[in-house]
């Protein structure tokens, strides 16, 4: 478990798959979830970001998902946080959490709390505070997965071994050009870690 305060969760029936966000750390936990059971957690998604405060899935234009994670205005860059009517939502693939696209939310709003697909909108929520009401912002969805098209595709990653433990079937590797590090057991697929 962890002490980085749960804020978001979001279940994924096709994939049996629960993503479960810390607020703190901006970290995505990846659980099992088959017939109502969560199962073991099967990785961690890095984000890169704090104050992750909602997350949700979308569906691509090639039928994929896609894991939107919504990070309020207490959202450090650079050393400084985003502040009073800004958001950072970050479309991640959900089985490895590689970026796809991004996009910085400014306007009249405080802090957006939580995030809905709903038709052909992404529709947010505005934490005003105690004294004022709060608001829905709307968001083309159209637009979001638009910034998805548009990143080229992602680099190739090129992944060299670092260390290996043929006893247990577990390896370490590194893609030098990214930075990106991930372990495999056996044959099954790499988990890319922090």
């Amino acid at each position: 478990l962890s002490s980085n305060g749960y804020e978001a969760i979001v279940l994924d029936a096709v994939a049996s798959k629960l993503y479960v966000g810390e607020q703190d750390s901006g970290r995505i936990q990846v659980f099992s979830f088959q017939n109502g059971i969560l199962g073991p957690r099967l990785l961690y998604l890095e984000t890169g970001f704090n104050d992750l405060t909602d997350l949700t899935l979308i569906t691509l234009a090639d039928g994929s998902q896609a894991l939107a994670a919504l990070h309020g205005n207490a959202t450090i860059f650079n050393g400084l946080a985003l502040g009073s009517g800004r958001a950072y939502l970050q479309i991640l693939d959900p089985d490895n959490g590689i970026q796809l696209a991004d996009l910085t939310l400014s306007g009249q709003f405080k802090d957006l709390e939580g995030l809905t697909v709903a038709g052909a909108e992404i529709l947010f929520c505005d934490d005003a505070g105690p004294s004022s009401a709060g608001n829905l912002v709307a968001v083309s969805l159209q637009a979001v997965l638009g910034a998805v098209t548009a990143m080229a595709s992602p680099p190739s990653i090129n992944w060299q071994l670092v260390a290996a433990d043929p006893a247990d079937n577990l390896s370490l590797w590194v893609d030098p050009d990214s930075g990106l590090a991930a372990i495999q057991n056996g044959s099954n697929p790499r988990q890319i870690i922090s």
